[in-house]
């Protein structure tokens, strides 16, 4: 039988047992997410009223809702927030979508 030495056996355990870590994420700014949310082409105005104690207020563009059918608007109080919100919306098919969109003729119009 083969003797192997301590000091093999303990640098044999710490490369197993090494694990390598996962790249650490940067935490996104304010301002990040801001630029983020500006190229959205799903955003039509972006309305930035914090500074009056309000809400960061995100219209969507015709098409697109928030949560219910017919919600274009929504308000956060970061633009990180916004951008995590970003993530809910949907493709919207409310009347006032699809006629601006030219997919629905209203019945009398």
């Amino acid at each position: 039988m083969r003797k192997t030495s301590t000091s093999s056996k303990s640098r044999t355990t710490k490369k197993a047992g090494a694990a390598k870590r996962a790249p650490t994420q940067k935490k996104l700014t304010d301002a990040g997410a801001l630029k983020l949310l500006k190229a959205d082409k799903r955003i039509d105005i972006i309305d930035d009223e914090r500074s009056m104690g309000n809400s960061l207020i995100v219209n969507l563009k015709d098409g697109w809702r928030f949560n219910d059918e017919g919600e274009h608007i929504f308000g956060e109080d970061s633009a990180v927030e916004a951008l995590e919100s970003m993530k809910r919306v949907t493709a919207c098919g409310c009347g006032d979508c699809l006629k601006a969109l030219g997919r629905f003729e209203a019945v009398g119009a």
